[in-house]
C-alpha cells in the first residue's frame, strides 16, 4: 500500500522526506482521498484533478499533443507576481518519459538559475497502476524573481498522456537551511492535495476511477 506522510526547514522537509516517504510498490493503488475529476484529457483516460477552492485560471494553452492550465488564489491582483500557483500540464508526444527522470531534469534546470537548491525526492512508484514520481524542490534564491520558491512536482506516466502538476510559493529568499519558509500546516495541505490528485482509465484493467472520497480537514492527514 502506498504511504504518505505530512508534518522548522528540517522539519518541512521531514513532512515530505525519507523517514516519511512511501514504499515503491508493485500494486495498483488508489489515493486514499480524490479530488472530482477535472475534463478528461484524453477520452478514457483521465485526471482527477481540480484547483484549489476558490483559485482562478490565469494562464491557459491548448495545441495537438500538450495542454497546459495555472490557477492562482482569487485575490491574486497580478498574475505574474504570484505567491501561489498550480499548474496541471499533459502531454502526448512518444515515447512518454520516465517519471523520475523527468522531474530530476526539471531539478537540474532549477539548479542552474537559483544556484543553491534543495532537491528531494519525495516519492517514487506507483499509483492506480501508472508510474508515479513526487519532488520538492527549495530554490534559496532566484535571482530573476527575487524570492525564493517551494515547488512540489507530480510526474504521472500514463498510457496516453503524461501528466505534470506543479504546485509553488514564493518566499523571501532563503538565508539559512534553519530557515522555515512556509508553516508546516500549509505543507501538510500541499502534501494531502499532491495525494489526492491520480490518473485513471475505467477502460483499461488496473486503473478504476475511484469515487471521491470527502477531503480530510485542512492540516490533517488520511492513510
Amino acid at each position: 500500500m502506498v504511504k504518505w506522510c505530512s508534518g522548522s526547514f528540517a522539519a518541512l522537509l521531514a513532512l515530505l522526506l525519507a523517514a516519511c516517504a512511501p514504499e515503491a510498490t508493485d500494486e495498483a493503488t488508489a489515493p486514499a482521498a480524490a479530488v472530482p475529476a477535472a475534463e478528461s484529457l484524453v477520452s478514457g483516460e483521465r485526471l482527477l484533478a481540480e484547483p484549489p477552492a476558490d483559485w482562478v485560471q490565469s494562464f491557459r494553452t491548448d495545441a495537438a499533443d500538450i495542454r497546459m492550465v495555472e490557477y492562482v488564489p482569487g485575490d491574486t491582483s497580478d498574475a505574474a507576481g504570484w505567491v501561489d500557483k498550480v499548474s496541471f500540464e499533459s502531454f502526448a508526444t512518444q515515447p512518454l518519459p520516465n517519471p523520475d527522470e523527468f522531474v530530476a531534469s526539471i531539478a537540474a534546470e532549477q539548479r542552474k538559475v537559483c544556484g543553491k537548491l534543495a532537491d528531494h525526492e519525495t516519492f517514487s512508484g506507483i499509483e492506480n497502476g501508472y508510474p508515479t514520481a513526487v519532488r520538492l524542490l527549495v530554490c534559496y534564491s532566484n535571482p530573476l524573481t527575487k524570492k525564493g520558491q517551494l515547488t512540489l512536482l507530480k510526474a504521472i506516466r500514463g498510457d496516453d498522456n503524461f501528466y505534470v502538476i506543479t504546485r509553488s510559493h514564493r518566499v523571501p529568499p532563503i538565508q539559512s537551511d534553519g530557515d522555515l519558509p512556509m508553516p508546516p500546516e500549509l505543507m501538510a495541505e500541499w502534501s494531502m492535495y499532491l495525494r489526492a490528485i491520480s490518473v485513471c482509465n475505467d477502460d483499461a484493467p488496473g486503473h478504476p476511477c475511484i469515487t471521491p472520497a470527502a477531503p480530510a480537514a485542512e492540516g490533517t492527514t488520511s492513510e
